[in-house]
């Protein structure tokens, strides 16, 4: 298992018309590794403001094989979530 994070801007004013890209650029890198090298890969990326921009925040895991598994965002918000969590 590959665990790391990164740091991408929202905006890139050098060249905006890539602002759109940003997350599909990240989950690709991510998703051609974990394939790559038969492991999983999870990635968290930096929220909030650097240097005046504002950051991605996100999290992304890959499986070796598969789709992408499903970030924490949608894992909080599924069934499993809260049957794991109810008392």
């Amino acid at each position: 298992m590959v665990l790391l994070g990164y740091n991408t801007p929202v905006h890139h004013p050098p060249a905006p018309e890539h602002d759109l890209l940003g997350n599909f650029h990240n989950q690709l890198s991510m998703q051609a590794g974990a394939y790559q090298n038969g492991t999983w890969v999870v990635g968290v990326a930096k929220c909030g403001r650097e240097e005046g921009c504002d950051m991605i925040g996100r999290a992304r895991s890959s499986r070796p094989r598969e789709r992408p598994w499903p970030c924490a965002r949608r894992w909080a918000t599924s069934s499993a979530w809260r049957a794991a969590t109810s008392t």
